[in-house]
C-alpha cells in the first residue's frame, strides 16, 4: 500500500488584522490569538512561531497561539505594530499570515489655562481652558487664592462650565490685574488628563507685556540664556501664568514694553522666590538678600526697604510680597509710585549706559549695589539730582553715564518728587526715555497677542 504522508501546509484562520488596543493599556496583554486548520491532510497537531522580522516587542505562545506585547504601548512611540504568524504541522508544513496591529491615539495633553478674567458686573473670576472641562471634577475653594495688592479675595464658589472655572465672589473684584493661585489636583479635562497647579503673578515698571522670564537656578542673579522659561511672558496688565513649582523659583524678568509710556523697559527686574509680584522695589529686596549671601532674611531685606525709600503700606497687605504700586488705591499710593518710579528711572539709565549687554548688567549691578550699600546703613536714601551722581558710579568712583544724561536723570528724579498724579509719573518717565533711546524703534503687539500664558507669542 501506500503511506499517505502529510503534506498540506495548515491554514490559518485567524485574521490578518488585530483588534486595536489604547496606547498606556499595559505591557504583558495578549494582543492577537492565532488559530489554524490544518485537516486538509494527516495532521499531527501545528506549532506556532513568528517569523523573522516581526517586531521584536512580540512573543508567541508555541501551543495556544497567543501573542503578547511586551511594552506598554504608546502610540507617540509607535503607532502600529507587524508582525507574522507561522503555524507549522509536525511534518514540517508550515503556512504564515502577515497580521497588523493599531495603537489607539488617547488624549493625553493636560488641559491649558489661557486666559485668567473678572467681571465686576458677576462678580466673578474666570480661568477658560483650551479644550472642555469635566463638569464632575469640581475643585474646593480652598483650592484657590485670589489677592490684588496682597489682598485677598473671598471665594464663595466654584464651577466649571464647558472650558471654565469660575470663581464667585462675595463682592465685585477691584478693576486691574489680580494675584491668582490654584493649589488642587481636580480640574481635568473629559479625558482625565489633571491641569496643572499654576500661580498668577504681576511685573510692573508700570505694567510690562511680553516680557522675557529666567528661572535663576544658579542663583546667581543673571539672566543666564539657558535658564530662559520658553514660551512664558507677560500680558498687557503685567499678568504672568506660572505652572507647577516656577512661582517658588528666583526669577529675572527683562525686556517686555511698558504699557503706560509705551517704552522698551531696559533693565532686569527680579523678587525674592514666592513673590507675587515683580517690580523696582521687589529688585532692591532681592538685591539686599543677594549681597548678603542669604544672610539677610526676606522679612529683614523688606523691612530695610520700607523704612529707607518711606515706603507706606497698609499693615494688613503682607509687606512687599504682594505689593502692586500702580494698583495701590490708598492716600499714600502717589508717593509711593514716585519713589518706584524714581528706582525704576535710575537703574533704566543705568542699564541703558552700556555698549553692550554685558557692560549694561555690570552698570546695573554697579547702581544696585550702591542703592543697597545706601539702604543698609539704615538711613532714609533720598532720591535727587545730587545723589543719583553718586549712585551712578562704579567702584573706583567713575560715573557710569556722561555728564548730559546725568544731568536729565537728575531733573527727572526731581520732577517726579513735584508730581501731583500719576499720569504726571508717566509723562516725566516717557520724557526721559527719549533722551535714553531716542531713536530706540517702537514694539506694535495686537490685543490678540501675549495673554501671559504659555505658547501665546
Amino acid at each position: 500500500g501506500i503511506n499517505d504522508l502529510d503534506e498540506v501546509a495548515p491554514s490559518i484562520t485567524s485574521g490578518a488584522t488585530a483588534v486595536a488596543i489604547d496606547e498606556n493599556s499595559g505591557a504583558g496583554q495578549i494582543v492577537y490569538t492565532a488559530t489554524s486548520d490544518d485537516s486538509a491532510d494527516v495532521s499531527g497537531g501545528v506549532t506556532y512561531s513568528l517569523a523573522a522580522g516581526s517586531d521584536a516587542a512580540l512573543s508567541i505562545d508555541s501551543a495556544t497561539g497567543a501573542v503578547s506585547l511586551s511594552t506598554d504601548p504608546d502610540f507617540e512611540t509607535q503607532a502600529q505594530y507587524n508582525f507574522t504568524v507561522v503555524a507549522t504541522d509536525v511534518a514540517g508544513n508550515a503556512g504564515q499570515q502577515p497580521v497588523t496591529l493599531d495603537i489607539n491615539d488617547l488624549d493625553e495633553v493636560a488641559p491649558v489655562l489661557l486666559s485668567i478674567d473678572s467681571s465686576v458686573a458677576n462678580q466673578t473670576v474666570t480661568l477658560t481652558y483650551d479644550e472642555a472641562l469635566s463638569e464632575t471634577a469640581v475643585p474646593d475653594i480652598a483650592d484657590f487664592s485670589v489677592k490684588q495688592n496682597a489682598s485677598e479675595l473671598t471665594i464663595t464658589a466654584v464651577s466649571v462650565v464647558g472650558d471654565k472655572v469660575i470663581l464667585g465672589l462675595s463682592e465685585a473684584p477691584p478693576s486691574g490685574p489680580l494675584q491668582v493661585t490654584y493649589t488642587g489636583e481636580l480640574i481635568q479635562d473629559i479625558a482625565g488628563n489633571v491641569g496643572p497647579q499654576f500661580t498668577q503673578i504681576i511685573v510692573s515698571d508700570g505694567y510690562l507685556r511680553g516680557v522675557e522670564i529666567y528661572a535663576d537656578e544658579n542663583n546667581d542673579g543673571v539672566a543666564d540664556p539657558d535658564e530662559l522659561l520658553e514660551g512664558v511672558t507677560s500680558n498687557a496688565q503685567g499678568e504672568i501664568i506660572l505652572e507647577g513649582d516656577l512661582a517658588s523659583k528666583n526669577l529675572i524678568m527683562t525686556s517686555g514694553v511698558n504699557m503706560d509710556s509705551g517704552a522698551i523697559n531696559e533693565f532686569s527686574l527680579s523678587a525674592p522666590a514666592g513673590y507675587g509680584v515683580v517690580n523696582p522695589i521687589t529688585t532692591l529686596v532681592k538685591s539686599i538678600i543677594n549681597n548678603s549671601a542669604g544672610a539677610t532674611s526676606t522679612e529683614d531685606a523688606e523691612a530695610l526697604v520700607i523704612d529707607s525709600l518711606g515706603l507706606q503700606l497698609d499693615s494688613e497687605g503682607g509687606g512687599l510680597s504682594g505689593y502692586d504700586p500702580i494698583s495701590d488705591q490708598s492716600e499714600d499710593a502717589l508717593a509711593n509710585r514716585v519713589v518706584t518710579a524714581q528706582v525704576a528711572s535710575i537703574l533704566a539709565v543705568a542699564a541703558s549706559s552700556g555698549e553692550d549687554e554685558a557692560a549694561s548688567e555690570a552698570a546695573q549691578q554697579a547702581v544696585l549695589d550702591n542703592l543697597v550699600a545706601t539702604i543698609e546703613t539704615a538711613a532714609p536714601l533720598v532720591l535727587d539730582s545730587d545723589s543719583v551722581a553718586e549712585l551712578l558710579t562704579n567702584d573706583d568712583g567713575e560715573s557710569l553715564v556722561n555728564v548730559e544724561l546725568l544731568v536729565e536723570l537728575g531733573s527727572a528724579v526731581d520732577q517726579l518728587s513735584e508730581v501731583d498724579s500719576l499720569d504726571d509719573i508717566v509723562a516725566v518717565q516717557a520724557a526721559l526715555t527719549d533722551k535714553i533711546a531716542p531713536d530706540a524703534p517702537s514694539l506694535d503687539l495686537s490685543d490678540e497677542t501675549d495673554s501671559g500664558v504659555k505658547g501665546d507669542f
